[in-house]
């Protein structure tokens, strides 16, 4: 919504009305978001799933920093 179209809200009740709908835009997109959020997990997963059927390579990985830490992390599939 551009600057012209918030001038031709010319009453309370059409801003309530435009913030509603504007408003359930926006869950609508939250709610795509979400399903992609569980489709990415799900996908990794099953990445994950596969790597373990051949074997993971674990190896040793540090944060950068003074006080960095050890993990250890996948070589194929970036499990951690």
């Amino acid at each position: 919504m551009d600057f012209l179209q918030i001038n031709n809200l010319n009453s309370i009740q059409e801003c309530d009305l435009k913030i509603e709908q504007m408003n359930s835009f926006k869950n609508n997109y939250l709610k795509k978001i979400k399903s992609i959020n569980e489709l990415i997990k799900s996908i990794e997963n099953h990445k994950y799933q596969l790597c373990e059927k051949k074997g993971h390579q674990w190896i040793m990985e540090y944060e950068d920093g003074i006080y960095g830490e050890r993990f250890v992390v996948c070589k194929n599939c970036g499990l951690f």
